[in-house]
């Protein structure tokens, strides 16, 4: 295929907007596509979470402020002080990660990053600081190409088959509210049936055969 919009029409044929055979339903296969993107990443990260980070764009600063305001950002993946790679903490020790007789005191040699009333923070705090930020960014796709940026390759095929299944969600309903015959109903289900099945099996084969 030479683009996502033609493998997704090999898998699963074309949705239409409003049932009009003359025009392809594209923002919603745009739509398909991303929420295919964070589908793969939630089912990647619960068996090896340590390749999320195929998956970051990152934010660095040589100038760290902390309570950067982080919340309309998506997941943080890993956060590195002064190249060196910092636990997740929690907003709970806000007061206590600056405190160098509580037991929670953030060390040089042991940082940590967390959100706190919706701004990031990397302790111990410095007037000059160094940070690496690695989250899941929006991903903006063009359907009419095979490009993701910082999505990788690997897991293209995967997206297009989660899309693939969603269009036929949205061909059966074509086929519910056009009243058309349950033998097309049938087709399209087992179809999809199928598409899922290729789908999970993807995530079964790269996982070891591991749920």
């Amino acid at each position: 295929p030479t683009s996502f919009k033609e493998r997704i029409k090999d898998l699963a044929g074309v949705a239409y907007l409003n049932n009009d055979a003359t025009n392809a339903d594209d923002s919603a296969i745009q739509q398909f596509l991303t929420d295919g993107c964070y589908d793969v990443i939630f089912r990647v990260g619960a068996v090896s979470p340590d390749v999320l980070g195929r998956f970051t764009e990152v934010q660095s600063s040589s100038s760290f402020s902390q309570g950067t305001v982080w919340d309309e950002n998506r997941e943080v993946i890993g956060v590195y002080r002064n190249n060196k790679r910092c636990n997740a903490g929690k907003a709970r020790y806000h007061d206590s990660y600056g405190d160098s007789a509580s037991i929670h005191y953030a060390h040089t040699e042991n940082p940590v990053w967390y959100i706190f009333n919706g701004g990031i923070y990397v302790m111990p705090s410095s007037a000059s600081l160094d940070v690496s930020i690695y989250y899941i960014p929006d991903y903006d796709i063009d359907i009419d190409t095979l490009v993701i940026t910082n999505f990788p390759k690997s897991y293209h095929e995967h997206i297009c088959l989660y899309a693939a299944v969603r269009v036929l969600d949205y061909r059966i309903q074509e086929v519910i509210e056009e009243d058309e015959d349950g033998e097309m109903m049938a087709l399209l289900r087992a179809q999809q049936q199928k598409l899922q099945a290729d789908y999970e099996a993807k995530f079964a084969i790269q996982s070891g055969g591991r749920r």
